[in-house]
């Protein structure tokens, strides 16, 4: 008799622990295919479990009672439901599986390159704005003192009443005579001022003053914050699209050429991840691992419908 009743707790238990690996794999993995949606991911778990606990508790009881004509029509759509039921739910787990351990460094690499692609947007942004600075305010420092040597007088004025320089034709006047107040070490250090802080305005503004972004982001990712991972790739992903176009606008109006542009390549940064396609990773990881996997935690749920005893009959 207690051999008999360590069994039966012993099958109780292996059926208590293929539930709770169920549902947690069925929640983790819903809650990657439905990209982070919790709530959702929740009702899938729990519905899942509940219904196949129910069932298997259907089975046992129909198959301690069954008759010599074997198992009721209930029965019989019951086991095709649980059928169902099992195969979704065994992607799930399967899913969960393939992302938390074949997947995770590779999801942890790519996410990291979306936040370095990011970063180098803002760091190509500054390094080309910068260094236009630089050649605006020397062919600038030139072209004025070619112009106050008398020296190609008609180019030099038609260069500065164009773009980038656009300078009114009373200012192009007074460097020719020598009667403009200020001087050329002076006029260029105001422009350069002008210019590096709307440099400075578009690269902070654009982040909002979120000096912690990239971090905060990368974390994420490094310590492997499910929760927030596709909060964090959904905004990457759009962030790097918006601010190219964004920075890449602020470049052509400082240079006054649409031509120039960032020198970054934001296709390859905004890959989408197969953290969210589970029948990807699913062809992609087959093999032995996945079969011993599904058979393994639908072995622990339907023990005891397997260890139960069924009427016998005889002839």
């Amino acid at each position: 008799m207690k051999r008999a009743g360590n069994l039966k707790f012993l099958v109780f238990l292996s059926q208590a622990i293929g539930l709770l690996i169920t549902l947690i794999g069925t929640f983790l993995g819903a809650f990657y295919w439905l990209k982070g949606s919790i709530i959702f991911a929740s009702l899938i778990a729990v519905f899942s479990v509940g219904i196949m606990y129910f069932f298997v508790n259907q089975f046992c009881r129909a198959k301690a009672q069954r008759g010599r004509t074997g198992y009721p029509n209930k029965i019989l759509l019951m086991f095709v439901l649980y059928g169902v039921i099992s195969i979704v739910v065994s992607l799930m787990v399967l899913h969960c599986y393939n992302v938390e351990v074949l997947e995770k460094e590779e999801i942890k690499k790519q996410g990291q390159m979306k936040v370095n692609g990011l970063k180098q947007i803002y760091d190509n942004f500054k390094l080309k704005s910068t260094n236009w600075i630089e050649d605006y305010h020397l062919e600038l420092e030139t072209t004025i003192k070619e112009l106050q040597q008398g020296r190609s007088v008609t180019a030099n004025t038609q260069k500065l009443e164009k773009t980038p320089f656009n300078f009114e034709a009373k200012e192009i006047q007074e460097w020719k005579t020598g009667s403009r107040g200020a001087g050329l070490t002076t006029l260029i250090n105001e422009h350069k001022k002008v210019y590096q802080k709307s440099i400075n305005d578009s690269y902070t503004n654009r982040l909002g003053g979120d000096t912690t972004y990239f971090n905060r982001n990368q974390d994420v990712f490094t310590r492997w914050n499910r929760l927030a991972l596709f909060n964090a790739i959904i905004d990457l992903d759009q962030r790097i699209v918006e601010d190219y176009q964004f920075l890449n606008a602020k470049i052509a109006n400082f240079t006054q050429n649409e031509i120039t542009k960032l020198d970054v390549n934001i296709e390859s940064m905004t890959q989408p991840l197969e953290i969210s396609n589970p029948t990807a990773l699913a062809q992609k990881h087959k093999g032995l691992s996945t079969i011993f996997i599904v058979l393994g935690f639908q072995l622990l749920i339907l023990l005891p419908f397997l260890l139960t005893s069924g009427r016998s009959f005889g002839k």
